[in-house]
């Protein structure tokens, strides 16, 4: 009888546990569908200025007991400079890659991870961001999460990986380089493009930092109608000057950057609220925040 009631125990903490580990996220959402077949077609954050690069799913391949989506990526038009990925969605529609150098996998693009919360990818911290909107030159997606991959103490190393529900990645960013979706084709689904001729970044716009309350970082987000040097700087609540964030020129397009509660010297300021301002060619706009230790 002890027997029976310890093993009942046991898979009632296992039941619970995983319930806790699953609670969080929707599993009805496929934030990359991997079909042969499926290609998606991206451009630059600027009408006009020519096909960046193209994903295609090409074929499957098994490797260590795993069956793997050949995803071929080519930049340019005509593609060339052509990279194969090898991917699978894992039970939780997790995105996992092969590397056939070392012949190991590696979980790339965790899907089911709370809103804020990270995890490690190579000498990458990865944070996960959940309910976002996003404007591409295929059209608006909501509901998409976002994946920030950075290296702590490095510069210009920052990633953005945008995913929306059933579509796939709808945005790619590099430092100052933003690569938005203008056409797919998923499952069958054909994603045209509605306005590659138009600015879809209209205004100047410096978004709200998130999180906020924030310990220890915080993204801050803003977009440009055109190719623009931007000047973006910290101050606190005496409006002495704390930290550059950039100073630059940039490109059009959504950009991000993220703060990570530092100085100019690299040491961690108090908490107490803070101003992030942003100035560019007729454009200057400041909002606050806060941290919180």
């Amino acid at each position: 009888m002890k027997i029976i009631n310890f093993t009942i125990l046991i898979l009632t903490v296992l039941t619970i546990y995983s319930f806790a580990q699953t609670k969080n996220f929707d599993t009805t959402f496929n934030y990359y569908p991997l079909k042969i077949g499926n290609t998606w077609d991206y451009d630059y954050g600027v009408p006009d200025s020519g096909s960046a690069f193209t994903r295609i799913i090409i074929d499957t391949i098994n490797y260590i007991s795993h069956n793997y989506y050949i995803i071929e990526e080519a930049y340019g038009s005509p593609p060339s400079n052509f990279i194969n990925r090898y991917t699978r969605l894992d039970t939780l529609g997790n995105l996992w890659e092969y590397d056939n150098y070392n012949g190991e996998e590696y979980l790339r693009f965790n899907f089911t991870k709370d809103d804020s919360a990270t995890y490690n990818w190579f000498e990458y911290s990865v944070t996960v961001y959940r309910n976002i909107t996003i404007k591409t030159f295929a059209g608006q997606f909501e509901n998409c999460i976002e994946l920030f991959f950075d290296i702590p103490e490095a510069a210009d190393d920052e990633q953005w990986f945008t995913f929306a529900p059933n579509i796939g990645i709808v945005r790619e960013q590099y430092a100052s380089v933003t690569q938005l979706l203008s056409s797919a084709e998923i499952n069958g689904q054909i994603i045209t493009e509605i306005n590659k001729n138009q600015e879809i970044f209209n205004d100047f716009t410096l978004e709200q930092n998130y999180p906020n309350p924030f310990n220890p970082e915080t993204m801050i987000k803003f977009e440009l109608p055109k190719n623009s040097f931007v000047r973006l700087e910290i101050y606190n609540i005496l409006g002495q000057k704390i930290r550059t964030l950039i100073s630059k020129q940039i490109t059009a397009g959504a950009h991000s950057i993220t703060w990570d509660g530092k100085d100019d010297f690299g040491r961690n300021v108090s908490s107490g609220i803070y101003l992030y301002k942003i100035h560019t060619e007729g454009f200057a706009q400041t909002m606050k925040m806060f941290l919180l230790r």
